[in-house]
């Protein structure tokens, strides 16, 4: 259940392990990881609520920007929030396609080329203190030790099989978060 404040408009949002918490009446936003046992903290929230967190580990992202080409949209159990495109989109730069034969299909001759992706990134702007960047997956793949880059993850899909939106962000893991990495939230 979301936080609500005296007139009931929701300021907080839960996607898969973050917590989306608003400031009412801006657009700002708090990202707050949830359940990972060896960063615990003890404390109190900084909502003004008094309440004590636990398992909690305020991360002080302020914006978070979408370098993906389409909306985004994050479901949790209290809402959807669709956030639109933010600028040019982060992509990692392809190297050219080395033909690999055909295949046909139905008669129709169909080429087969190998492909890849090369290590070099445009539309990646360099990080910044309490800015997310929502990128796609193997962009955050490639600068794994990047905090600042997320991904949609844990995909939604209408009846067709169509995604419709995502119920986490995730983020590859680190050296450094190994312990955490596997965890998952039921």
């Amino acid at each position: 259940m979301g936080v609500r404040d005296a007139e009931g408009a929701r300021s907080e949002v839960r996607v898969g392990p973050l917590v989306l918490r608003f400031a009412m009446g801006s657009s700002d936003a708090v990202l707050v990881l949830v359940g990972c046992p060896s960063r615990e903290v003890v404390g109190r929230m900084g909502d003004g609520s008094g309440h004590v967190a636990r398992n909690v580990v305020p991360v002080p992202w302020h914006t978070v920007r979408n370098l993906t080409p389409h909306p985004v949209r994050l479901v949790g159990p209290d809402g959807v929030v669709a956030l639109p495109p933010d600028g040019p989109p982060a992509r990692l730069v392809l190297a050219e396609d080395l033909p690999d034969g055909s295949v046909e299909i139905r008669g129709t001759v169909i080429p087969l080329v190998r492909t890849a992706a090369t290590s070099a990134v445009t539309g990646l702007p360099d990080p910044v203190t309490g800015v997310l960047l929502i990128v796609a997956r193997a962009v955050a793949e490639e600068f794994p030790d990047r905090d600042d880059l997320a991904y949609p993850h844990r995909a939604t899909r209408d009846a067709k099989g169509a995604v419709t939106g995502c119920r986490a962000l995730g983020r590859p893991a680190s050296r450094r978060d190994t312990e955490c990495a596997g965890q998952r939230e039921p």
